[in-house]
């Protein structure tokens, strides 16, 4: 019988990503099995289990354009190898960026609170696990719950946060598309979108969409990456105006809030 072990990370990160990886294997093994015993192919849970081995067709990264407008809302896409890089990322932001943070993280439910708490803790910002109706307030970080899409709407002169359980997009709900296109379609600003080390191909089609408005986007670069699928499907689509080391993630968001 296949089970999940306990976790052995010396620190909660490290523990979360210990689980999401066990949950992903027992997962894919099961999948594997009712494959060989149906006969076809099953629905895959709302996050990934692995990485397709695609080609790379990269597109090499011009130079960034200036930045002459202030950004008004930041969007995160990440998934495997996501804990680790966000306790990176969000630690080394300074108490005021000036404007939301809004994450999705691949997580089954329950996981993407504990992750919020600890990284709360660690934090100048506060984080907190998006819940139904949250109006967005600056200097805050929102990470999509576990099981569910996060889609932006807008109330009046105020952005508030919806969460449905439709069903899974790019096999994942959360889905950063589904976030990231409701941005595109509902808010007027300027938007900063950073895709994170990940499987698969969430969030290209999201910042496609953000394209069509005033954004700027940034890929995690290879080297730093654990699963480097998700920053490459945009790099590939040629809509990565940057490409960053994980660890110079976070001081080039806080020039970016500062330029102007």
């Amino acid at each position: 019988m296949d089970f999940i072990p306990k976790p052995k990370g010396k620190s909660l990160v490290e523990s979360l990503e210990f689980l999401t990886r066990e949950v992903n294997r027992v997962l894919s093994l099961v999948e594997t099995k009712q494959r060989i015993a149906n006969k076809k192919t099953i629905t895959r849970p709302p996050f990934p289990l692995y990485e397709t081995d695609q080609g790379d067709t990269e597109n090499p990264i011009k130079p960034p354009p200036p930045v002459t407008k202030k950004i008004d809302l930041i969007c995160i896409g990440v998934s495997t190898g996501g804990p680790n890089a966000l306790a990176e990322v969000l630690p080394n932001l300074p108490e005021r960026v000036g404007c939301p943070i809004l994450i999705v993280q691949h997580m089954p439910a329950t996981f993407t609170k504990t992750l919020s708490e600890h990284l709360s803790k660690r934090c100048h910002l506060k984080v907190k696990e998006a819940e139904n109706g949250d109006l967005l307030e600056p200097n805050m970080v929102y990470i999509a719950p576990g099981g569910k899409h996060m889609v932006l709407s807008k109330r009046a002169l105020k952005y508030a946060l919806v969460m449905n359980e439709e069903p899974p997009v790019n096999s994942c709900r959360p889905s950063v598309d589904v976030l990231f296109k409701s941005v595109a379609q509902n808010f007027t600003g300027t938007v900063l979108a950073i895709i994170l080390t990940g499987m698969g191909e969430d969030g290209a089609e999201g910042v496609q969409a953000l394209k069509t408005k005033e954004c700027r986007s940034i890929a995690q670069e290879r080297q730093s990456c654990v699963v480097y699928g998700m920053p490459r499907a945009i790099i590939n689509r040629g809509l990565a105006d940057e490409t960053i080391p994980l660890k110079d993630i976070a001081p080039r968001i806080e020039k970016l809030c500062k330029v102007l």
